[in-house]
């Protein structure tokens, strides 16, 4: 495992941004990286080395069982065991479950409901397809039956994450339309070129919640 987790951990740099990075926001991207190429598994693993080496970022403290939750989930995604799908998403309802009670204002808040409300989508199609396979009427219906209530408790939870990405999306909007003046030093354009990547996140989440909302809404025929 050691060769293939230097091998992702060269894959996973190329990905981080060109702009200038603290060590912190180097941790931070690394994990992005991994999460998005699918490697949720080696995400989870980096992240747990972290915390036992304690060298965890102090910036990345109070978003730490966030980052984990949600490492989790895309493991959860791309293992084809049921059983240890199963207990990963178990996991992450733990971490998210932790996440949002210590820290239930953070600026991260909107992503820690979307990405419960994925793990909800997530297990009623685990539960859908589970009954589609079954021949047993009774357990077929029990299988739809749980499906509904997956789907159901996602919807409040993506609506809760299209709220809270777009108030963050306005505020950032409004500090852009500020202008950035006539100084046009290194530090500046750096700044700006922040502030654009913020903005663009900030409206590929917001668009990506009404999204899912969208979807949770229509499944099961809700």
């Amino acid at each position: 495992m050691s060769r293939c987790f230097r091998t992702l951990v060269c894959a996973a740099l190329l990905l981080v941004s060109t702009l200038p990075l603290t060590a912190a926001e180097q941790h931070q991207e690394f994990v992005n990286g991994l999460r998005k190429q699918g490697f949720g598994d080696l995400g989870t693993y980096y992240l747990k080395q972290l915390e036992a080496t304690q060298k965890v970022p102090a910036s990345m403290t109070e978003t730490f069982d966030l980052e984990l939750a949600r490492c989790m989930q895309v493991a959860a995604l791309f293992t084809e065991n049921i059983g240890e799908a199963k207990q990963l998403r178990d996991q992450t309802r733990t971490q998210l479950d932790k996440f949002l009670k210590e820290h239930p204002t953070h600026a991260e808040a909107g992503a820690a409901f979307d990405t419960y409300g994925v793990l909800s989508l997530t297990i009623g199609n685990s539960f859908l397809q589970q009954a589609h396979a079954q021949k047993d009427v009774a357990v077929k219906e029990d299988l739809m039956a749980k499906a509904k209530t997956a789907y159901e408790e996602s919807r409040p939870r993506f609506t809760e994450a299209v709220k809270l990405f777009k108030d963050t999306f306005d505020k950032l909007s409004a500090a852009a339309e500020g202008g950035e003046g006539a100084t046009r030093t290194a530090k500046v354009v750096t700044s700006k070129r922040r502030q654009e990547v913020a903005l663009f996140n900030a409206e590929y989440d917001w668009l990506n919640a009404r999204y899912n909302l969208a979807h949770a809404l229509i499944a099961d025929g809700g």
